[in-house]
C-alpha cells in the first residue's frame, strides 16, 4: 500500500512540474503575440488600414499585455488592450458627435484641412462622429500564429517529457 501512495505523489509532483513549464511557456508564446502584434500590426503615420492601426503616441501598442492563469478547463492566455481608443477598434463601434475644444484656455485648435488645401485654427470644432468596423487585431493575429504557438508548445513539452524520462 505504501508504494502505490509513493507513485501517486510521484504522479502528482510530476503532473504539477508539466503545469508549472506549461504555464512558462504559454507565458512565453503570449509575450512572443504581443510583440508580434505590437510589430506588425501597428503604424507610426499614414492612413490607418483594415488591418492596422496608425499609432501616435505609442500608449495603445504599450498597453499590450499577455497573462497566463489555470482555470478549472486548464491554461488560459488572455492577450488584452488598454485604453480610451482599444475596444472601439478591437469591437468597432460609434462615437456620437461631439465638440472638440484647445487643450489650453484661450488656445486654438490648428491643423491642416485636406478639404480646404491649408492649414486652419479655430476655437472650437463640431465634430460629427466616427463609425469604426472592427478591426480584430488581437483575434485575427492569434488566428495566424495559433499553429506556431502550437508547433513550439508541442516541441517544448516533448523535449521536457524526454528530458525528464531519459
Amino acid at each position: 500500500m505504501a508504494e502505490v501512495r509513493k507513485v501517486a505523489a510521484d504522479i502528482r509532483r510530476f503532473e504539477k512540474g508539466f503545469n508549472q513549464i506549461a504555464r512558462s511557456l504559454l507565458k512565453e508564446e503570449g509575450e512572443k503575440l504581443v510583440r508580434y502584434i505590437k510589430f506588425s500590426k501597428f503604424r507610426a503615420g499614414g492612413k490607418p488600414g483594415p488591418k492596422s492601426i496608425v499609432s501616435r503616441t505609442g500608449a495603445l501598442e504599450g498597453s499590450l499585455r499577455s497573462i497566463v492563469n489555470f482555470t478549472s478547463t486548464g491554461l488560459k492566455m488572455e492577450i488584452s488592450m488598454e485604453g480610451v481608443q482599444a475596444r472601439i477598434l478591437e469591437e468597432g463601434g460609434v462615437t456620437r458627435p461631439h465638440v472638440i475644444r484647445p487643450k489650453r484656455a484661450g488656445g486654438v485648435l490648428a491643423f491642416f484641412w485636406p478639404k480646404v488645401g491649408a492649414f486652419v485654427q479655430f476655437k472650437k470644432v463640431n465634430h460629427p462622429g466616427s463609425r469604426f468596423l472592427p478591426r480584430r487585431i488581437i483575434e485575427r493575429s492569434f488566428e495566424e500564429r495559433s499553429t506556431q504557438i502550437a508547433i513550439n508548445m508541442e516541441k517544448a513539452m516533448l523535449k521536457e517529457w524526454e528530458r525528464r524520462i531519459g
